[in-house]
């Protein structure tokens, strides 16, 4: 963010790293040359968060740096086909959907021995379009 003097801002940065542990059962069509596919998973999305805010009140500037991490629910769906090329190789066409519940941010403060949720909440989803080769050994 670009100010000029005299003026105030605030401003929110941050990053946040997602690690997705999922259980699938896939169902698939074993005959022919096209093999339609759906996958359904449940599991665990681990979220790793990093907040850096600033301020510029009446010329000062304050900012403020935390961290925090959060593991909750997480499932998927996915649905495509495969088209066998040759014994070994083929080609792989599907989508992706996948959700996860709130991940709140938290913070530990020492003066009360407690922790506080005070922040974002965030929620994650995507939906994908995948385009792949496999090779069967």
């Amino acid at each position: 963010m670009l100010a000029t003097a005299g003026t105030d801002y605030s401003a929110i940065e941050g990053d946040v790293k997602l690690h997705n542990f999922m259980f699938n059962v896939i169902f698939q069509y074993p005959e022919g040359r096209i093999h339609p596919y759906f996958d359904a998973g449940l599991g665990a999305s681990y979220f790793d968060f990093s907040l850096t805010s600033t301020s510029r009140i009446d010329d000062v500037i304050y900012s403020e740096r935390g961290s925090s991490n959060d593991t909750v629910f997480a499932w998927q769906l996915l649905a495509g086909v495969n088209i066998d090329l040759t014994n070994n190789l083929s080609l792989d066409i599907g989508c992706r959907y996948f959700d996860t519940e709130y991940a709140d941010y938290k913070y530990y403060d020492d003066d009360d021995d407690d922790y506080h949720y005070d922040g974002p909440f965030l929620d994650f989803r995507t939906f994908m379009v995948t385009l792949g080769l496999k090779f069967r050994f």
